[in-house]
């Protein structure tokens, strides 16, 4: 069993198909809207154990939103935390807490509230002011028009600022916010753009000289005598080549062991009732680091492979013509993890 279906204990009910949550409808959700939240919820759950956790989030999403229940909630916030988008899931627990009320169990509560704490660190705040209005975004999102009645919650990092309104150039603006951090940025649009902007007079200018056409002389030609080739200096199987495509055969067959062991270690925290958050983030990150190594080292492997074939082959047949023949190569993932 899944971690998001342990977690859940119970049939879904509906979501938004963008990063935010719909408000639930006040009107009970039909029978049919039922039947399609609990297929979404079912193929939420398939994504989530496959490791796909952006459609997983936007299947349970729209379940929610076909048929709201407090408790996918909780499983929203979750996969919110494992992609780290800390504002979201703080958002998707705190109306766990006050959408499920007293129907939450104790025990739950207080780790739900333990969460929070944990998310309120990583999360700044920042108090926005400037042309009323204007449309404000962050990192492209739209988050309201201003005046805002309350400071923006933002995950810590560089966050890009977006203010526009129609008329009016755009402006942009970086900020790098820590954790638990609260700043003020003021935003304020330049002046309004002109209809039609100013045309500066035309001024008629002389038709210049034609110079008169003179004759190309053409050099004369002299042939050039080549060189005859040289016979190919004596050698024997190039051993770099073959050496090197050997160290990243061994380095992929390595790396892959270890992205295997690790894929494994990740399956078996998935599958374990109440895993740690932190854990699963790790776990999951250094499988796919090491699966892209093992990918760009097998990659690189052939492709050494095939150089150095290609320069044993040649050696022996071409004539030696004093120049180093050289051989492109590109290196690039063999996949995707």
């Amino acid at each position: 069993m899944s971690l998001v279906a342990a977690m859940l204990g119970a049939a879904p009910c509906g979501a938004e198909p963008n990063t935010s949550l719909a408000r639930a409808p006040q009107a009970e959700p039909s029978s049919a809207q039922r039947a399609e939240a609990r297929s979404r919820f079912h193929r939420g759950l398939e994504l989530y154990d496959e490791g796909d956790l952006d459609a997983a989030l936007v299947e349970l999403m729209r379940a929610y939103e076909l048929s709201p229940s407090y408790k996918l909630l909780f499983n929203i916030a979750q996969i919110r935390r494992q992609k780290a988008d800390y504002v979201g899931a703080l958002d998707a627990f705190e109306r766990y807490l006050a959408e499920g009320d007293r129907r939450i169990p104790g025990a739950r509560r207080e780790k739900v509230e333990s969460e929070i704490q944990k998310l309120k660190a990583r999360i700044a705040q920042i108090t926005i002011t400037g042309s009323a209005g204007a449309e404000l975004s962050v990192d492209d999102v739209p988050r309201g028009t201003l005046p805002l009645s309350e400071p923006v919650r933002v995950n810590a990092g560089r966050r890009k600022l977006t203010l526009s309104q129609p008329g009016r150039a755009p402006i942009n603006r970086y900020v790098d916010v820590a954790g638990a951090e609260r700043i003020a940025v003021e935003l304020v649009l330049p002046e309004a753009l002109s209809a039609e902007p100013e045309r500066a007079p035309s001024v008629l200018l002389p038709e210049p000289k034609r110079a008169a056409p003179t004759r190309a002389v053409t050099p004369e030609r002299r042939p050039v005598k080549k060189a005859p080739p040289a016979k190919a200096p004596p050698g024997g199987v190039p051993w770099l080549p073959w050496a090197t495509t050997a160290a990243l055969g061994a380095g992929a067959l390595v790396t892959g062991a270890l992205a295997l062991d690790a894929s494994r270690d990740l399956e078996q925290s998935r599958n374990t009732l109440g895993a740690d958050p932190d854990a699963l983030d790790r776990t999951s990150r250094k499988t796919k680091n090491l699966a892209l190594a093992a990918d760009i080292l097998a990659g690189a492997a052939v492709l050494a492979g095939g150089v150095s074939l290609y320069v044993t082959l040649s050696s022996g047949s071409r004539e030696y013509s004093g120049e180093t023949a050289r051989v492109p190569l590109r290196f690039g993932a063999a996949g995707r993890f």
